[in-house]
């Protein structure tokens, strides 16, 4: 979403259409995390046909807020870029930087808990880091 609004405005964008944008990816975060969820819930009644105990209500709340805790930082970027007068496209370069590196560090933290040899790790790693650069490339020439 941030590639292909990058992509878009360049540095002709508006304060308008950067609020815009930021408003974009504030409603697009919060919607992933009551998405992820009720996903949560639903598969927990599908696998185990009964509610879930509190615990289990703690783990999928936890899991839940992940896309919040990452979808923090562009918005907070976005608005620091706006406060602060910085272009547009430079804006939006920062705001995708800090994504990637909030991504690659929950990916880094969740396969280094993993248990699996160093070997694994590294394989698991590398598999998310092509697989996220084949997510970018895809916006970039959806929108190209």
């Amino acid at each position: 979403m941030l590639v292909a609004n990058a992509l878009h405005v360049g540095d002709s964008a508006t304060t308008d259409e950067l609020w815009s944008i930021t408003s974009i990816v504030a409603v697009t975060t919060a919607a992933l995390t009551v998405t992820m969820f009720v996903a949560d819930i639903v598969s927990h009644m599908a696998v185990h046909s009964r509610s879930m105990t509190g615990l289990e209500w703690r783990h999928a709340i936890r899991s839940a807020l992940s896309p919040l805790l990452i979808g923090v930082l562009p918005v907070g970027l976005l608005v620091l870029g706006l406060v602060a007068g910085f272009p547009a496209h430079t804006t939006l370069s920062v705001a995708m930087t800090g994504v990637s590196v909030a991504l690659g560090l929950v990916g880094w933290l969740a396969v280094r808990r993993s248990g699996a040899t160093r070997l694994r790790r590294i394989v698991m790693l590398s598999i998310l880091v092509v697989l996220s650069l084949g997510v970018v490339g895809s916006q970039i020439l959806a929108h190209a």
